[in-house]
């Protein structure tokens, strides 16, 4: 969803600025629309698969979810743009437990049911201090560090896949994910063929329309991302904020929405470990997959003790620590309301210091 060169043939101003706000608006709608399909089918998918739902969470949706921003790493390092590759990432990471948790938190406390979910919470603290620690030794983050990040993907996943945890089922749940193509189906057909045709192609009856809708939703989720990003950078240049900034805050902003439409989705509806375990497993994918797999394309630079690069690891890992201790310490089955707030406070303030 690139608008960049519509928005080049505008030569005013006000008809450019007024261009971006119709590409964002359009991108919400897509978000919410594919993270409502997003949900429900990977609900389903768990369902006759016999897969947990966290697993599902953590390992489709989370891919799924985090295309943005590999799309937008990729081409960064590809570009020769490190900077805005990472910023990309670490600003993903903070928005993704800052905004996304914290807001759904705030809206609908999440519950934790699943011990899965508490282990990938340890497993994605584990991360960003091995991470710290290799940079404190080496600096650098090349194509080595990236084939062992992407073979511990591979393991997570393995584990995730290993048979049937003792995790709690997927509940079926009759939703209205496809009611529009209902409504066709009996409008153009008639009431009796109408229901045959939705009986054929129900995601919530049969495994393969579910993952259809699951890639119709991923893919509105893509588009809608990419289109926040191209209007909300439209809107950083034009008003002259950097480059670095962009990649940290905006883009980063933009390429976690559908993050927030997904786990607010799933939390509205009571499935508190997707929500979770859709985030963690997010931040999870864009530490191992997307830094990985960037990696191999340039060799990443990064001097941990720059004042922004150190205050950008220390609220990663704060606020990483402030949802595994009352998860995994603890063992709270609830992310409370307040919890919520103080997640979206202190992604606020962050925000303030990168743009002050």
């Amino acid at each position: 969803m690139s608008c960049a060169p519509l928005f080049a043939t505008f030569d005013s101003p006000t008809a450019v600025l007024w261009l971006a706000g119709a590409t964002l608006t359009l991108a919400i709608m897509l978000l919410v629309a594919g993270g409502n399909m997003v949900v429900k089918a990977a609900s389903s998918m768990a369902l006759r698969l016999g897969a947990t739902e966290i697993a599902i969470a953590a390992t489709v949706v989370a891919i799924g979810t985090s295309l943005p921003e590999l799309f937008v790493s990729a081409v960064a390092a590809l570009q020769k743009h490190p900077d805005i590759a990472l910023g990309n990432v670490f600003g993903s990471n903070i928005a993704n437990i800052g905004l996304v948790l914290g807001l759904t938190a705030l809206i609908k406390p999440v519950e934790v049911k699943s011990p899965v979910t508490r282990m990938l919470l340890s497993f994605y603290m584990l991360l960003l201090l091995a991470l710290s620690g290799w940079l404190l030794v080496t600096k650098f983050v090349g194509w080595m560090a990236g084939v062992v990040m992407l073979s511990l993907l591979l393991g997570v996943i393995f584990w995730l896949y290993r048979g049937k945890p003792n995790d709690v089922p997927v509940a079926e749940v009759h939703s209205s994910i496809a009611r529009p193509l209902r409504w066709f189906l009996l409008f153009f057909f008639g009431e009796v063929r109408g229901n045959r045709f939705w009986a054929a192609v129900n995601p919530l009856k049969h495994l393969w329309s579910a993952t259809l809708y699951l890639s119709l939703g991923i893919a509105l989720l893509v588009l809608g991302g990419g289109g926040f990003v191209r209007s909300a950078t439209t809107f950083a240049n034009f008003f002259g904020v950097s480059e670095f900034v962009i990649a940290l805050a905006v883009v980063a902003i933009g390429t976690s929405l559908p993050e927030v439409a997904v786990s607010v989705s799933a939390a509205a509806k009571g499935q508190g470990d997707m929500s979770l375990g859709n985030i963690v497993g997010s931040n999870i994918f864009n530490l191992l997959l997307v830094i990985g797999f960037s990696s191999l394309l340039v060799t990443f630079e990064i001097d941990i003790w720059d004042r922004t690069t150190l205050i950008t690891f220390c609220v990663m890992f704060f606020m990483g620590a402030l949802v595994w201790f009352p998860v995994f310490v603890l063992k709270r089955r609830f992310l409370s309301r307040t919890y919520g707030a103080v997640l979206l406070v202190i992604y606020f303030l962050t925000m303030w210091f990168w743009f002050r």
